[in-house]
């Protein structure tokens, strides 16, 4: 760390701005665990010399989320967006912001733009699935949990979570069949065995 520390303040001959800028990375990544708010200040001082990179946004937005700095992860996730609107580190970064926020809407849309650049990713379709589920909207929901589902075949947690949103939409004969899949596999689950 005091040679990172020691190569933030040299003076290159060549690409100066890119070269330092690589320094400050570097001291970020050296201090995320031991210091946060240093390492974070460091990529802020990347961010100065180049501020066109996207990288120094990303590298400081998970650790301000981490501090429960959610206002700042925000705004960096938002920088990074505004450079490369098809970042979907941003996105995912947003999406967690909104999510730990509890501002259901933002992360609902921001799930949503993450699907239209990565359909198969299967986490983003689980967390868009129980936000439309806690937003009242059970059958769009229960589409994008079927979706996770298919993707994590034998997922007992996921299954029981789209039995129990059936059921909740008295969608008995489906609810019943995921039950029964889910009893097949836990037999001794008395719970279950309640719930057919």
């Amino acid at each position: 760390e005091p040679f990172l520390r020691a190569a933030t303040k040299l003076t290159p001959t060549a690409h100066a701005a890119e070269s330092k800028e690589q320094a400050w990375l570097a001291l970020g990544h050296a201090l995320e665990k031991s210091s946060p708010a240093e390492a974070v200040e460091a990529f802020q001082e990347a961010s100065k010399l180049q501020p066109n990179d996207v990288e120094p946004y990303l590298f400081a937005g998970p650790i301000l989320e981490q501090q429960k700095r959610l206002t700042e992860a925000e705004q960096m996730y938002k920088r990074a967006m505004a450079l490369d609107p098809q970042s979907t580190d941003a996105v995912i970064g947003l999406a967690n912001v909104y999510m730990t926020s509890h501002r259901f809407p933002e992360a609902q849309d921001a799930l949503k733009k993450l699907l239209a650049m990565q359909p198969n990713n299967v986490n983003a379709h689980l967390e868009l699935g129980r936000i439309l589920a806690a937003n009242g909207k059970p059958d769009e929901a229960i589409a994008e949990l079927e979706i996770a589902e298919h993707a994590q075949p034998g997922d007992a947690a996921l299954q029981r979570e789209i039995a129990d949103l059936l059921m909740s939409q008295k969608k008995y004969a489906q609810a019943e069949s995921q039950y029964q899949l889910l009893v097949a596999k836990n037999p001794n689950d008395a719970e279950l065995h309640a719930c057919i």
